[in-house]
């Protein structure tokens, strides 16, 4: 009714609009505002990955020709766009909204960033490992700057420090009181299987605010020669699966 679309006005920030204030859209406005219901929609159902969309769960591993894995797992990508076309030359024949969808690999590194750097130490427990200070400075002139990818939500950051002397749980997050390892089981549910693991990732956020991520929710994500000369064959779809997808 009337007083429930006000109150809904009200709460979040819109305003209702009368039938003499409304004006047709153009063609360009009512296609940005399908694919943004569309991209609404996908949303709801499957996780975001930068412009693709993934079912997080649904994902292969690879191994090559002695059933070693390669370290990668490769999720389905799908692309999904809203277009207008004509489905033929004649001016008078009217537009029709078209879906192009599109399937594509994504790859993400088995092995997080803690597991890489416990392996640079012979393989120690990840919450009994120690580094000296040449280790920590290497560490750094490898790290600094390079690009990983956040393993629950698929965002990309830049390495902008690597704290060698906090922990998940050490480290509070400024402003609420908790340790990161709390922040992470109570606001994104994901219990850390290293809470007192070192170290923590700072990268670089929002407006270049800092972040501070546990090393063994993060991969790198740059891929290793030898996997990088194997993706045709292990990450490429043939046009009858693009086209079914």
């Amino acid at each position: 009714d009337d007083k429930g679309l006000l109150q809904h006005c009200k709460e979040t920030g819109h305003f209702p609009v009368g039938k003499e204030e409304v004006v047709p859209p153009t063609k360009e406005l009512f296609v940005q505002y399908a694919n943004v219901v569309l991209n609404r929609a996908m949303g709801e159902r499957m996780a975001r990955w930068g412009r693709e969309y993934i079912d997080p769960q649904k994902f292969h591993e690879p191994t090559d020709k002695f059933q070693k894995p390669l370290g990668v797992r490769i999720f389905r990508a799908y692309t999904c766009e809203f277009n207008l076309h004509k489905p033929n030359p004649n001016p008078e024949t009217p537009c029709r909204l078209g879906l192009t969808v599109d399937l594509r690999a994504k790859l993400m590194r088995t092995k997080s960033l803690l597991d890489l750097l416990c392996e640079g130490q012979g393989g120690s427990h990840p919450e009994r490992v120690t580094y000296d200070a040449k280790t920590i400075a290497a560490t750094k002139r490898r790290w600094n700057n390079e690009v990983v990818i956040a393993t629950y939500d698929k965002r990309c950051y830049s390495i902008m420090d690597i704290l060698f002397d906090q922990s998940p749980s050490s480290l509070p997050v400024q402003g609420l009181g908790i340790s990161h390892a709390q922040y992470f089981a109570q606001k994104k549910k994901i219990t850390l299987k290293y809470p007192n693991a070192k170290p923590m990732i700072q990268v670089q956020g929002r407006n270049d605010q800092p972040i501070y991520l546990p090393a063994e929710v993060v991969c790198a994500n740059e891929l290793d020669p030898q996997i990088r000369a194997k993706l045709p064959l292990v990450a490429s779809y043939t046009p009858r699966i693009r086209h079914e997808a």
